[in-house]
């Protein structure tokens, strides 16, 4: 995807608070995963470098009334474009914020972004970040509403602090040339202009920084009046939690080798120590915070615990900068105790590294917090964090378990002195006991709060922004699933797909001569096909390029969406559902002519693995209930490419074959307390007549009542009601008997077009002892006929028994 972020500020560039660090570190780990992203920002005074840096182009803007000249600089940062446009009256300012009108500033702003992509190309999406691109999204409602290039723009807006909302006077949208009244439903806000509120209306998609603070702004403690917007885009809103930059935050600079997380503590704390010229004392406790000094981060929480807690055998340091009142509280308690606590108020960036790896403990007993950076620096370097329950810091922290050594910090959930004590108290009680203290540090320094959590997560969300704004537009005809009124049975109408009459001929000439040369799948051809969502590179290397063994993407042409939100819809008749799901590719090989049977027990290993880690994945999306995984080998198959490959359907009912699997295995535990799938198992091996073929952990089959020549049915011998049960383990014994069953199909049976179907539970069904997933293997040797399709009954000239004999005894 082409992505250009929209942000005030952009680190190492210009940085304020935590936005900076995300607008920076997010495109960077997005480029690593392929996508092409710019990063656009103000062009400050205060940048270093900014004037010897690459001219891209220049324009001149009319803005109140005034012509004002815009200059266009790049500077290229690990594979991401970063644009600074510069202006002298209202850009190149030395702060980022702070000034008396920065609502004009940032509208302006706004305007020149716009008129910027005219000069360094339109993305598919814009992504805005907070109040100060908000303006962004009223230009494109008004002035630019009916031009193409703009009209084609998906949106993502995301919220780092709904605090600030960008409240202007009602006269502000005439004075910034926005032809919107005041009273328009997109800003008004108790009589005047509000322009996160715009941001959050008007956007395809609206994201915040945790999970838990998605849920809190919608309720009247955190909303801040805009909690009725902000439910009206429930379905649109999405929490994901920051990530950090780990190459940025590397505890090896301080010496950190996996296995001896204590050690390298004790170095790093004595050189703080040293620095701050506190006492060297491995054996204290130091506490520290580095945070802005306001009422949000919890710092009138200080006053009242700090003679108590200086009663104790601790240090105290103290990193920011704030409010004059919080600032005086922590030089004067530096002057009372001047052994135990060091206050440092001009920001040191290296400074700030060093008391993250050095100090023991971390402080931040945040009165709201929408996600939270310093708790995630401090445990990628083992220091344990002390949090209020609240935002990300719920998301993030989990609270230390005694008995079961897990979790990675403490949390205190009542907003008060006496709580934050008490949960410094019961980590310093950890602290004291050595092999414990090891435990909760070893927990800290294993926990993922790396980009590579969050990535998939917005790259979810700019697809689904990119489709909504494309239905929005009337460019998508989304499907439709619809239920047969007599049979109950559903079909998927997927109108992307529409075909003609005619186009149902014959592809035998099609599918014959499709070779190497333009076949989207073939490595090099990676940018014919939509962003890769899963790839195994044995050597590294970069999503969408090649040097991949197993690849997997969403199909171009999906038969479902991810992105359509369900809907029902209903008649006393007729039924339907928007056809919400999902439909990917998984191709199995970069070799075009080989195929699942020419691969090594590895490479097929991996095949399997992919199918299992895109079903875990989509298992978490609620609005699915059934995900199958299939492959169609050969053109009367229903493969229309050669090249070897598997796909992937998701859906949000239950298909009526399983629903009668699941019932006729659950009447069948219910009468015996076994499960059925089970006794088949223990039955065929005792036969033996139509089995095929066995290893440690499966067994290869033809059912009793086979519909189909050589039909074969793949099972694991252990219980396991759900594909996603499938364990590293028994990916190569699996591997091992699809690649023999394929094999004796190619050479005994001529190379047999087939469609083979991972039977798996339904979502809601995952933990059954009655259902056991399955494969199901069906050559298409036959043509069902009017018999069949009349009565559901199967002719089949083959015997089970025969069909696996021959198998049985072919060689491959």
């Amino acid at each position: 995807m082409k992505i250009t972020f929209v942000t005030a500020e952009a680190a190492p560039f210009s940085k304020v608070g935590g936005l900076g660090d995300v607008a920076s570190s997010l495109p960077k780990a997005l480029s690593q995963k392929g996508h092409d992203l710019s990063v656009i920002l103000p062009g400050y005074s205060t940048i270093p470098g900014i004037r010897e840096m690459e001219e891209v182009s220049s324009f001149t803007l009319s803005f109140q009334g005034r012509d004002e000249r815009v200059t266009i600089r790049k500077k290229e940062l690990w594979e991401v474009k970063f644009l600074f446009l510069e202006n002298e009256k209202f850009l190149s300012r030395e702060k980022v914020y702070g000034y008396p009108d920065d609502a004009l500033r940032f509208a302006f702003f706004s305007r020149a972004v716009l008129e910027s992509l005219k000069h360094v190309g339109f993305p598919e999406l814009l992504h805005l970040h907070d109040w100060h691109t908000c303006p962004i999204f009223l230009y494109l409602g008004s002035v630019l509403k009916d031009d193409p290039d703009f009209s084609r723009l998906a949106t993502v807006f995301t919220i780092h602090n709904l605090a600030f909302q960008g409240i202007q006077d009602p006269r502000f949208l005439q004075e910034v040339g926005i032809p919107l009244p005041p009273g328009d439903e997109r800003v008004e806000f108790f009589g005047k202009v509000n322009l996160l509120k715009a941001g959050i209306l008007s956007s395809d998609m609206v994201t915040t920084v945790s999970e838990t603070y998605a849920r809190e702004i919608q309720t009247p403690a955190l909303g801040l009046g805009l909690e009725g917007v902000l439910a009206l885009r429930k379905k649109q809103l999405v929490g994901i939690v920051n990530g950090i930059d780990t190459e940025e935050f590397d505890p090896a600079e301080f010496g950190y080798k996996p296995g001896d997380p204590i050690s390298f503590k004790e170095q790093a704390k004595k050189k703080l120590q040293e620095r701050l010229q506190l006492k060297v004392s491995p054996a204290t406790p130091l506490l520290s915070m580095v945070s802005r000094l306001t009422d949000q981060k919890g710092l009138d929480l200080f006053p009242p615990i700090l003679d108590r807690l200086m009663e104790r055998d601790v240090q105290l340091v103290i990193l920011g900068q704030g409010e004059e009142r919080y600032e005086g509280f922590f030089k004067d308690a530096q002057i009372r105790f001047p052994e135990k606590i060091s206050f440092n108020s001009a920001f040191d960036p290296d400074l700030a590294k060093l008391i993250y790896a050095g100090s023991d403990i971390f402080l931040m007993p945040s009165r709201f917090e929408p996600c939270g950076l310093g708790q995630l620096i401090a445990m990628r370097y083992g220091t344990i964090p002390v949090v209020r329950k609240t935002g990300g810091l719920a998301d993030t922290v989990a609270h230390f378990d005694r008995e079961e050594g897990t979790g990675n910090g403490f949390q205190f959930t009542q907003y008060d002195p006496r709580s934050f004590l008490d949960a410094i108290c019961e980590c310093l009680e950890v602290y004291g006991e050595k092999n414990l203290w090891a435990q909760i540090v070893r927990n800290a320094l294993s926990s993922d709060f790396s980009w590579g959590r969050a990535v998939p997560k917005y790259e979810e969300v700019y697809r689904r922004a990119i489709y909504l704004h494309l239905k929005k537009t009337g460019a998508v005809n989304p499907p439709e699933i619809r239920k047969d009124p007599i049979l109950e049975e559903w079909a998927i109408i997927a109108k992307g797909r529409t075909k003609r009459p005619s186009d149902y001929k014959s592809k035998e000439d099609e599918y014959q001569k499709n070779q190497i040369e333009g076949c989207p799948f073939c490595p090099g051809n990676e940018k014919m096909t939509p962003d890769e969502l899963y790839a195994f590179r044995p050597n590294g290397g970069k999503p969408n390029s090649p040097g991949w063994e197993v690849r997997v993407f969403d199909n171009k042409f999906p038969a479902l969406m991810k992105s359509e939100e369900p809907q029902h819809g209903h008649s006393w008749l007729f039924t339907h559902i928007s056809g919400v799901g999902a439909h990917e590719v998984i191709v199995e090989t970069p070799d075009h002519h080989k195929d699942l049977p020419d691969l090594s027990f590895d490479q097929l290993a991996q095949v399997i693995k992919a199918f299992r880690e895109r079903y875990r994945v989509l298992s978490l999306n609620k609005d699915l209930r059934y995900i199958l995984i299939f492959r169609n080998h050969g053109r009367s198959a229903g493969a229309s490419l050669s090249h070897p490959h598997s796909q992937l359907i998701a859906t949000p009912i239950v298909p009526r074959r399983i629903k009668e699997e699941l019932d006729s295995a659950h009447t069948f535990y219910e009468h015996t307390g076994e499960c059925i799938f089970c006794a088949l198992i223990r039955e065929e091996l005792e036969g033996k007549s139509r089995l095929i073929l066995e290893n440690g952990d499966f067994l290869a089959f033809a059912p009793y009542a086979s519909r189909f020549p050589f039909e074969t049915t793949i099972i694991p011998k252990r219980h396991q009601a759900a594909f996603s049960d499938l364990e590293n383990g028994e990916l190569q014994n699996l591997a091992g008997i699809l690649r023999e069953v394929l094999g004796r199909l190619k050479t005994v049976v001529q190379d047999p077009p087939y469609n083979m179907m991972i039977h798996s539970a339904p979502l809601g069904f995952l933990n059954i002892p009655y259902y056991h997933w399955h494969i199901e293997i069906i050559p298409r040797l036959t043509t069902p006929a009017g018999f069949e399709w009349g009565t559901d009954f199967y002719i089949n000239p083959t015997p089970p028994e025969e069909a696996a004999r021959f198998l049985r005894e072919g060689k491959i």
